[in-house]
């Protein structure tokens, strides 16, 4: 019998992936296979931590407020109106704003614009598209709101965001992967 106070974390697919990458590399011993038994252990931990993270931050949410939490996360590109969210979650509208806020810290309207200016963070990070292509993904209607957003949620305009990450156009040239910015 399991511990009550024992929390138990499902194995996910990527945890299954990693360690069977890790089996795979065999028994052998040289330095290069040793170096990359130790990157997989080291990813194998960094994963389990963090759903372990994300199971513990989980656990006292309501079922509604994870269902509403996924459908924001799953439909930033779309229109999403709070009477849609309550439907989801079989509450009222106001129940909803007041436990969603109570479960996580702000409204589901502020989430989800949270959850915009952080999708279009990381795609001006790793994309080339342009700001205007990248507001249109994150579900604003009109591009010009996006700089704004960017710039109350990241202290930068897009443009500093891109140049101060270390983000660079992709050259044609094959470039080696100690050249590129990650």
């Amino acid at each position: 019998m399991v511990d009550p106070k024992i929390q138990v974390i499902p194995f996910s697919e990527r945890l299954n992936t990693l360690q069977r990458i890790g089996v795979d590399l065999g028994l052998s011993s040289t330095t290069g296979l040793n170096g990359a038994r130790n990157a997989v252990g080291q990813a194998l931990y960094a994963v389990f931590f963090h759903e372990a993270q994300i199971n513990e931050r989980d656990r006292f949410v309501p079922e509604a407020i994870q269902r509403v939490r996924q459908h924001i996360e799953d439909s930033i590109g779309e229109e999403i109106a709070i009477s849609d969210l309550a439907s989801i979650a079989e509450l009222t509208p106001q129940h909803l704003i007041a436990s969603f806020r109570k479960h996580m810290g702000l409204t589901p309207m502020r989430y989800l614009w949270q959850i915009r200016a952080d999708r279009g963070r990381m795609l001006l990070l790793q994309s080339g598209l342009s700001v205007s292509e990248i507001a249109y993904q994150c579900g604003y209607k009109n591009p010009f709101h996006f700089p704004r957003h960017v710039r109350q949620n990241f202290g930068m305009t897009p443009t500093e965001v891109r140049a101060g990450k270390g983000y660079r156009q992709p050259s044609s040239a094959l470039e080696s992967p100690l050249d590129v910015a990650y």
